[in-house]
């Protein structure tokens, strides 16, 4: 099977290592491919939203690649405190209760056997206001101890929706040749310059034209690999070049380092859902 193709009209791919995708020992490759974004982000973003630059680069797929799938749960509190003022509230309104002290802590208990029911009908009237007091002062450490008893807000887990998922890579491109060390520097501008915004216009207001997204996938000899995880458009939000290896160190007669150790942090522009991981995000 062909690797990554090379010299077609109007397509510019650069690989590393050279033999990427044809060799056994560089079999498994992805290719970072660019696109322009042309709309909407997020939970709108479609295929339309992205166009095809024809610019892309193929390196070796790093140790153990991953991904990671978070949705975003999160917890709300409704305060006991919140709920009692509420419920003398309304009583005061309706003409039934008084909200000064004594009607705040009868409101404040009504409150609290309305949540809690039966748990809430043995509860003396004066420790509750103990409780309620230290909550209100923060002291409830004493107070646990002298009633026997602590008090929190109800709690629920609440959706926000997924979260946008994150994907890092590392590689150490390491030259054999004058012409490595060429298309190695061109891989690392493919990165740098793409990442970055242009400006528009600077003054009293900076405009920029968007950075681009990067389509990233995994391949074995030409053929996507169906058993690694799809991603999504990304936008490339780091990257750290290093050069020269632990010591730096560059050819004979050259500037050009011996090695150059890329890492690239990228951030998926488009959500997933469930039929989206289905198909294989």
């Amino acid at each position: 099977m062909a690797g990554p193709k090379r010299g077609r009209s109007r397509l510019s791919v650069k690989v590393f290592p050279p033999e990427l995708g044809i060799s056994s020992e560089h079999a498994h490759y992805m290719m970072f491919s660019l696109f322009d974004i042309n709309g909407s982000l997020g939970s709108t973003a479609s295929d339309t939203t992205f166009r095809a630059t024809g610019e892309s680069v193929g390196l070796p797929i790093p140790a153990s690649p991953s991904a990671q799938y978070d949705q975003g749960w999160e917890t709300e509190n409704r305060g006991v405190i919140k709920s009692a003022i509420t419920t003398i509230a309304d009583a005061a309104k309706a003409g039934g209760e008084s909200s000064g002290g004594e009607g705040f802590l009868a409101g404040f208990k009504n409150s609290l056997k309305s949540s809690f029911k039966d748990e809430a009908t043995n509860l003396e009237l004066g420790n509750v206001g103990k409780l309620l007091a230290a909550k209100m002062t923060g002291t409830s450490g004493s107070v646990q101890g002298t009633t026997g008893m602590a008090m929190f807000d109800e709690s629920f887990a609440v959706y926000a929706g997924p979260a946008y998922r994150t994907f890092s890579f590392s590689f150490s491109l390491m030259p054999l040749s004058p012409n490595d060390s060429d298309r190695i520097k061109e891989i690392v501008d493919f990165f740098k310059v793409n990442s970055a915004p242009t400006t528009l216009a600077a003054g009293v207001v900076r405009i920029y034209e968007l950075p681009k997204a990067f389509g990233i996938t995994f391949h074995n000899k030409g053929k996507e690999n169906e058993y690694l995880h799809k991603i999504g458009k990304c936008a490339l939000t780091s990257m750290n070049v290093s050069y020269g290896g632990e010591k730096f160190n560059v050819f004979d007669q050259t500037d050009a380092p011996v090695q150059v150790d890329l890492s690239l942090s990228f951030t998926e522009l488009q959500l997933q859902d469930s039929a989206s991981y289905a198909a294989g995000y």
